[in-house]
């Protein structure tokens, strides 16, 4: 006799679950298959669940152009300095606000929880980064990312680290910095690691900030920004591939290439996207006691 039974319940909810899974993953599969069929195919194959002929011209023309290559390295660079920045001042921030004998701890409390319903804007914002000097740089990219909820996430999780550590700590003559890099931070970990996969996972898919705070430097675009160009243009009015890297394209891989404009901007998208997934598995048993102890207060 089988050890399992299934009973109507599990049937639905097995049959629920996998129509889910198949609406979730088949988008990302059809953009997939976009990218790596021919335009014959792509004319004539409304619906494609594996090419009859597979064709790497589209990501050809992507790693062939200059853009993806630059613009990949100052995405990375703005996501590991944006998640630095926001890691460290959140947390030394949350760390000095769980003490309530700091001078001013109800002013700044109350400052703080005002950031969460009222915003100065998206004008001052700019007029500021335009006076600080900062304009047509990758400084707001990175100072622009702070949040009142990642703050009020570590704050409560480091109330749940005993006070007695502290006191022993002080009264072997450790400093508040000491304690708090020897101490907060590595017991502060699985919180911190959900914060960087938030932050991380934002400052990647940004593309607004980059659009208003670079006007004139393309060379400065992120991944975001010129996956936005291809596939809806400069304009808003339909993505276009540039005629010069076509025709740099064309005399690097041939007239008869097989590429088309909707399997480049597949291509672009999976190359924009597959880095966030790789990152992901790798911060995910973290990812679910973080976001449960971060949500107590003890």
């Amino acid at each position: 006799m089988s050890r399992f039974r299934f009973n109507a319940f599990d049937v639905f909810n097995v049959i629920f679950f996998c129509i889910l899974m198949f609406l979730m993953l088949y988008p990302f599969w059809s953009i997939l298959m976009t990218a790596l069929i021919t335009p014959f195919e792509n004319a004539h194959r409304a619906f494609i669940l594996w090419p009859q002929d597979i064709t790497l011209a589209s990501f050809n023309f992507v790693f062939g152009t200059d853009r993806f290559p630059r613009s990949f390295v100052i995405t990375s660079f703005v996501t590991v300095m944006t998640t630095i920045y926001n890691l460290l001042i959140t947390a030394s921030c949350a760390y000095a606000l769980t003490k309530k004998t700091v001078p001013g701890y109800r002013i700044i409390m109350a400052l703080l929880v005002a950031t969460m319903f009222f915003s100065g804007g998206l004008i001052p914002w700019y007029m500021l980064i335009r006076s600080l000097g900062m304009l047509n740089t990758l400084w707001p990219l990175i100072v622009g990312s702070m949040g009142f909820i990642n703050f009020a996430i570590i704050r409560a999780f480091i109330y749940q680290i005993p006070e007695g550590l502290e006191e022993s700590a002080f009264m072997d003559g450790a400093s508040e910095l000491r304690i708090f890099i020897s101490i907060i931070l590595p017991l502060s970990k699985p919180v911190l690691v959900v914060i960087a996969l938030w932050t991380a996972v934002g400052a990647w898919n940004a593309f607004f900030g980059a659009m208003l705070f670079l006007p004139t430097r393309p060379d400065l675009h992120t991944l975001q920004l010129i996956l936005r160009q291809l596939v809806v243009g400069e304009d808003g009015g339909g993505g276009a591939i540039g005629a010069a890297e076509e025709m740099a394209f064309r005399l690097r891989f041939g007239h008869d290439a097989a590429m088309f404009p909707e399997g480049i901007r597949s291509a672009a998208i999976i190359v924009v996207t597959t880095p966030m997934l790789l990152f992901f598995p790798f911060l995910q048993k973290h990812l679910t006691k973080g976001i449960y102890l971060g949500s107590m207060k003890g």
